[in-house]
């Protein structure tokens, strides 16, 4: 079914670029990630269905390779890719023109988030392995406690690379990352951890060049919907609102026919208390679809719990929005129906978009 999701040109894009590169985020979906809600989020999934296990020959590998192939993306992000299968997609990439870079998470999670990208396009200038939580203690008010930062440290990573795109010498920060999910319960840290992300990309492209000489892409599965404070804050630079931030102080989610309720609680996040001064970011990016779309996709992830759009694109605005691959009415009333399956090799959905791009002496 994703090999039959079609592509919708942006009518808002009015340049004539001179070049142009794809990007792909995919939640692939690790195995060891399973294991532990085998039979409450898949239950209608065969073992068969459902593991890769070592084996090339996989259902879900086959699949896999299958979507890659259509999806032909020149930068691909994937989250969730188990150890033992980071090489297996190493080498069927690599022989597909890419080269491939792997970060496993911390605390012993036997997954990472793997880039790889088209040697013909880009050459890589840096890669930038990022432990979200490290970050956030280096960045933490001197007055909060160790022990109150090791209360919420959670294995969530990023992995940036620095890309130079040779046929125009551009320089072009590439970050994949895999917010904290925890059900939902946990919106104010994936809220802290949106930002701090987004301010150490922003370190980076202040190493490489000026603001709108280096391009952003900044993608991945953010595991929050449209209204979620950590997608919200990661679209609008600047300090978070007051409004937005009373919001978060007692908010929770609670889940009714697949769909994630706010709820609220009586007692404020004392994370959000703690890291008020923490929760801002200066990348002025955007969401291609909903650039594209004027809305996000209605699903980019389904299983028996839930049915949600979690994952994004953004982009800086000196990058034009070309295309999107749409998540269709028809692919949705598939995917509705839960996931993996024979069609569906993960219970996300992937999501690409096509850049314009100019050269230096272009712009």
């Amino acid at each position: 079914m994703i090999t039959q999701r079609p592509t919708i040109m942006n009518p808002y894009c009015e340049e004539n670029f001179q070049h142009q590169f794809s990007v792909v985020t995919y939640n692939i979906l690790a195995d060891c990630n399973i294991t532990p809600k085998r039979d409450y989020l898949y239950p209608l999934c065969t073992d068969q269905e459902l593991y890769r296990t070592e084996s090339q020959a996989s259902i879900r590998n086959r699949l896999f390779r299958k979507e890659m192939t259509f999806l032909d993306g020149d930068i691909c992000l994937l989250q969730e890719v188990d150890g033992f299968y980071a090489p297996i997609i190493d080498l069927f990439q690599k022989k597909l023109g890419y080269t491939s870079e792997y970060y496993e998470k911390s605390l012993g999670c036997r997954e990472g988030l793997m880039i790889s990208y088209r040697d013909t396009l880009f050459q890589n200038l840096e890669t930038i392995p990022v432990d979200i939580h490290r970050e956030i203690v280096i960045r933490a008010p001197s007055n909060i406690e160790a022990s109150f930062l090791d209360s919420f440290h959670q294995p969530t990573n990023a992995l940036i690379l620095v890309l130079k795109h040779k046929p125009t010498q551009k320089v072009i920060i590439v970050c994949s990352t895999h917010i904290l999910w925890d059900t939902l319960r946990s919106p104010d840290i994936q809220t802290l951890q949106a930002c701090v992300l987004a301010q150490k990309i922003e370190e980076v492209q202040q190493k490489y060049g000026k603001v709108g000489e280096v391009g952003i892409i900044y993608a991945g599965d953010f595991n929050g919907e449209n209204n979620h404070p950590c997608v919200q804050v990661t679209k609008n630079k600047g300090p978070i609102s007051d409004e937005l931030f009373s919001y978060l102080l007692k908010l929770r989610y609670i889940f009714e026919d697949r769909k994630a309720i706010p709820c609220f609680d009586c007692e404020d996040s004392e994370i959000a208390l703690k890291f008020r001064e923490m929760l801002f970011h200066n990348l002025d990016i955007r969401s291609s679809y909903e650039e594209v779309l004027g809305a996000e996709s209605k699903y980019t992830t389904s299983d028996d719990e839930s049915a949600l759009s979690l994952d994004y694109i953004f982009h800086s605005p000196d990058l034009g929005v070309i295309s999107v691959l749409v998540v269709d009415e028809h692919t949705c009333s598939e995917y509705y129906k839960n996931a993996p399956t024979e069609y569906f090799s993960s219970d996300h959905l992937p999501l690409k978009a096509t850049f314009g791009i100019n050269g230096i002496e272009e712009c």
